[in-house]
């Protein structure tokens, strides 16, 4: 449940889903960030559940859902596989957009863990 990795020059943030998106959005405002989402409980709630319900919080009209902010991300299926999806480019065009069954799939598809 830790902060994985920062790209300054991208913006892009890599976190296990366990951690509380008020620690994220801390780690951020400390580089000159901030985080897009934002929500009444940020000191309780953490980044996969936010993730896996498609959280839309007080900065959505500003910074879009998180279908748009979230570039990828890592599950495991029910047989036990695990999808890694961690692609850091703002734009792929290559094959299917797997991230975008778990972003608000509820668990249902797959357990979020990055």
């Amino acid at each position: 449940n830790k902060i994985q990795s920062f790209d300054d020059v991208s913006g892009t943030l890599v976190v296990d889903a366990g951690v509380i998106l008020e620690t994220a959005d801390q780690f951020l405002a400390e580089k000159g960030y901030i985080f897009p989402l934002d929500l009444g409980a940020k000191g309780s709630c953490h980044v996969g559940g936010n993730v896996a319900t498609n959280a839309g919080g007080l900065r959505l009209l500003r910074y879009g859902s998180l279908h748009g902010n979230v570039l990828g991300l890592e599950a495991v299926l029910p047989d036990g596989t695990v999808v890694e999806d961690l692609c850091t480019l703002r734009k792929n065009n290559t094959g299917y957009d797997l991230k975008q069954l778990f972003i608000g799939g509820e668990g249902t598809v797959g357990i979020i863990t990055k």
